[in-house]
């Protein structure tokens, strides 16, 4: 080991000076990726890491397997770091990582003690984050560690975001983590058919999400009738959803297909409504 390295690593700040002072590469490692400053962080000398930075020292230096200088002091439970600790939008060091898709380190960040609940100012949650950016990976972990998938911040739930960006993977775990009948499903399936976000429709519905089941008497059909979303009128009606549905005002999906001005649209589901109804009364008949 590098004698430079070896100083840091037990805290001899005096002689860590001296080495860079006669020359010794301050960011020169070990075989392993280790540099002064990485030790110095992980065995907790304060002092040594202060005087590293202090001589140029680079904070960005990682390990051969990436480990950063604050996910070596974390790691170990030295140095008196915050772990929680929050930016002005209420992001924890977690809380980005989630949002960076950056797995390994939330998982360090995790093991360390790092609270994996914490929202930020808007109420998000680290999984709620995770699952807007589409990061598969770390929404696993997240949900394996014990997040709370049904969580709800001021913009909507990690499934809805899943949903309504269209990340049909990530939609797949956490419909299976909250169950295809929790209202939470039903809503993302709302969602997700009036963005036209067809991969998460698709996941939802193949997960065993009712077609049919409304949300505020808009069922999702109606929801993507409205706005036109041709796909996604496809998946649902070959998934069996109900054409002849009315909401309150006794509207159709055909209906709301019209008055949103999407007129071919509106003629197919007329006709589907009608095969609909003619195929249900030759049921009843016989």
């Amino acid at each position: 080991r590098l004698p430079l390295v070896e100083a840091a690593a037990e805290g001899h700040t005096d002689a860590v000076l001296l080495l860079v002072d006669r020359g010794a590469e301050i960011d020169g490692a070990d075989e392993d990726g280790w540099t002064a400053l990485l030790l110095a962080a992980e065995a907790g000398h304060l002092l040594t890491v202060r005087a590293l930075l202090e001589w140029g020292a680079d904070p960005a230096v990682t390990t051969d397997f990436d480990w950063t200088v604050l996910m070596a002091a974390a790691y170990s439970g030295r140095a008196g770091l915050d772990l929680n600790a929050r930016d002005v939008d209420g992001w924890t060091a977690l809380w980005a990582a989630a949002y960076d898709g950056r797995r390994r380190v939330v998982e360090l960040l995790a093991d360390a003690g790092a609270d994996f609940e914490l929202p930020d100012s808007d109420g998000a949650t680290p999984l709620m984050a995770a699952a807007a950016e589409g990061h598969e990976d770390v929404v696993q972990l997240l949900i394996e560690r014990g997040a709370d998938p049904l969580a709800e911040s001021e913009g909507g739930t990690a499934l809805g975001f899943a949903a309504v960006l269209g990340h049909g993977e990530v939609v797949t775990l956490l419909t299976a983590a909250i169950g295809p009948e929790h209202p939470q499903a039903a809503e993302a399936l709302l969602l997700a058919s009036v963005a036209g976000e067809v991969d998460a429709v698709e996941a939802l519905l193949e997960a065993g999400v009712d077609p049919d089941r409304t949300q505020d008497d808009v069922a999702p059909l109606m929801a993507a009738a409205a706005k036109g979303q041709d796909d996604v009128v496809d998946l649902l009606l070959a998934a069996g959803a109900d054409p002849s549905l009315r909401d309150e005002d006794d509207w159709t999906a055909a209906d709301f297909a019209d008055a949103g001005g999407h007129l071919w649209l509106a003629s197919r589901l007329a006709r589907a409504e009608k095969e609909w109804t003619a195929r249900n009364v030759t049921a009843r008949g016989s």
